[in-house]
């Protein structure tokens, strides 16, 4: 429609110019529509008014002209119509019942052709009155035709019918609608005054709430916005000065929580260090000084350090997106190396230095390890003495007491056994004599030496080995140490019932499996059964003779071998241990 008018929306412009060219739009299509309507309402009520006159004329005529009609004297019915039409400025003419005009005021009657087949004449011919504009081929211009029957009782007999000129209504149309054109652009001149004055006002209101948003967006929140208007338009800017207001409250929380937090940041002794992508974003002051930099924010982080752990260990977080718990060696310090993935794509890694916690373990070990090799002597000597002395002794009670200690010596040297063992696995520099080793032999060796045991207390050993398992590489040494440990804690724990071992490969693992129906452990005790010296019932276990080091054992050879450990168990129904042991080609 406006394509029409020739008018095109205007683009790119000021908020002022759109609204005030939308109300021009709108002021000037229904100021059209208007007029056009107008237009139509007055051309008909002219057209009804000059239907009604001419009706009027007409029954006047039907009366002057009924007797000279019914005695078919039409000499003197055009006669009589010649006056009327005359005096009231139209054209009547005479029709019969056939159609055939008998009389006209303006015409030779015989001339004329039938007038049966015209619309108005017809409607009259059926008793109704007749109306219908139409140009006149005789007069050669639009006429008003009006038809009125001549009825005779019930008989309609002729119709007279009236037709005047339109220029008349022509002319009163054409001046009410130049006066109702003065009316409408008066009209629309204020309207457009009324709509400059209320477009501007609020296209000054929406501008100052478009500069007091960009302030809020540069961090000025002391902004406030006030308007002229009191509609629509000051309930937004009292909710926007209200949001300033929120916005300024939050925004000084959230500083006042940075500060602290920052504060916070820079009095742990932990480096600590939050990435984005690559990118460095948050340091403390410990990190600093482990990276030797004074400004490293919107560095990449493998330009702080030659190290490669630490540059492999970041890379592999930023691609995994998993947190990572490993150890790292930074300038003769040891670092625990901790890295967890935060929101926003971000990695925040903490470097935990435990250089003295690891000099003190180390000395531990060492020490363990030299009082466990120095124990070995005094107790061979111990062991050796009391055997030779209950070959002696004849005395049933001193025998006893020999006994006692025999015992205990035992259990000592299996203690001191156990700590040497775990402390070679512990030891971060061991490694790993891998060789093949037939897996269904070693497995029935190691078997073998629990059988009497298991026998004597009603347990059935049952293994199940892959039939392409034979020949596998592993430290045989290692893999021992590790199902002995197993089946001896399922046996030991098993009062009745069966162990079963299950042992199967697939391309990249060995899967261990060792199931016993024992006594079972309780939910609460299952992370703790791998410490040291740990026992679950205390009572039961010191009757069952362990040292309490054999799962510690377990989990350092399968630390050792790269594996992980799962163990599953319900009370008094029995546990499951499952090893998951890489598979080396």
């Amino acid at each position: 429609m406006l394509g029409v008018w020739g008018i095109s929306l205007p683009t790119g412009k000021s908020l002022f110019s759109k609204i005030f060219f939308s109300h021009i739009v709108a002021i000037l299509f229904f100021a059209t529509l208007l007029l056009v309507l107008s237009l139509g309402v007055i051309r008909t009520y002219f057209l009804n008014q000059e239907a009604v006159q001419l009706k009027n004329s007409a029954l006047i005529t039907i009366v002057d002209v009924k007797a000279s009609f019914s005695n078919k004297n039409f000499q003197t019915t055009e006669s009589i119509i010649k006056k009327i039409a005359k005096k009231i400025g139209a054209r009547i003419t005479v029709i019969n019942a056939g159609g055939t005009v008998v009389a006209d005021s303006e015409k030779d009657r015989g001339l004329i052709t039938n007038y049966q087949k015209r619309p108005e004449v017809r409607s009259a011919l059926e008793g109704k009155v007749g109306r219908k504009v139409r140009f006149s081929a005789t007069l050669k211009k639009k006429l008003l035709y009006v038809a009125i029957p001549i009825q005779k009782g019930n008989k309609v007999v002729g119709v007279i019918n009236i037709s005047s000129s339109f220029e008349p209504i022509n002319l009163l149309i054409d001046d009410f609608v130049a006066k109702i054109t003065q009316i409408t652009l008066v009209a629309l001149s204020l309207a457009l005054l009324l709509s400059f004055i209320f477009s501007k006002n609020i296209a000054s209101d929406l501008k100052k709430l478009a500069a007091g948003a960009k302030k809020v967006a540069s961090g000025r929140f002391d902004i406030q916005v006030k308007t002229k208007n009191c509609g629509e338009i000051k309930i937004l800017a009292d909710s926007f000065n209200h949001m300033a207001d929120q916005i300024k409250r939050l925004f000084g929380e959230i500083s006042k929580v940075n500060d602290e937090l920052s504060t916070i940041i820079e009095t742990i002794p932990d480096a600590i260090v939050v990435l984005k992508d690559d990118k460095i974003e948050i340091v403390n002051s410990s990190f600093l000084k482990l990276a030797g930099y004074d400004k490293i924010i919107g560095k990449s982080y493998w330009e702080l350090t030659g190290d490669k752990n630490i540059n492999e260990s970041i890379e592999k977080i930023l691609s995994d997106k998993e947190r990572n718990d490993t150890e790292l060696r930074i300038d003769g310090k040891i670092y625990n190396y901790i890295a967890s993935v935060l929101l926003g794509k971000k990695t925040m890694i903490v470097f935990h230095d435990i250089t003295s916690v690891k000099n003190l373990e180390q000395i531990k070990n060492d020490f363990v390890a030299n009082v466990s090799h120095e124990l070995r002597t005094p107790l061979a000597a111990i062991k050796g003495f009391t055997e030779t002395l209950k070959d002696e002794e004849k005395n049933i009670a001193k025998l006893h007491y020999l006994e006692v200690i025999e015992k205990n010596s035992d259990r000592l040297t299996s203690i001191v056994a156990d700590l040497l063992t775990l402390s070679r696995v512990e030891d971060k520099t061991a490694s790993l004599s891998i060789e093949p080793v037939d897996i269904r032999k070693e497995l029935e060796n190691i078997v073998r030496l629990f059988s009497e045991k298991a026998s004597k207390k009603g347990i059935l050993i049952e293994t199940k080995i892959d039939n392409n398992m034979n020949i596998v590489n592993l430290d045989s040494y290692k893999f021992d140490q590790l199902m002995i440990n197993l089946i001896d804690n399922a046996v030991k724990y098993t009062d009745k019932g069966r162990v079963v071992i299950n042992i199967n490969k697939n391309i990249d693992e060995i899967k261990i499996v060792v199931e016993d129906t024992g006594v079972g452990i309780p939910e609460n005790e299952l992370e703790r059964v791998f410490e040291r010296f740990y026992r679950v019932d205390k009572s039961r276990s010191k009757a069952a003779e362990g040292t309490g080091l054999g799962l510690s054992i377990v989990k350092h050879i399968i630390v050792l071998f790269g594996g992980r450990i799962e163990l599953k168990s319900k009370l008094g129904k029995g546990t499951k241990f499952i090893v998951t042991l890489p598979a080396i080609a």
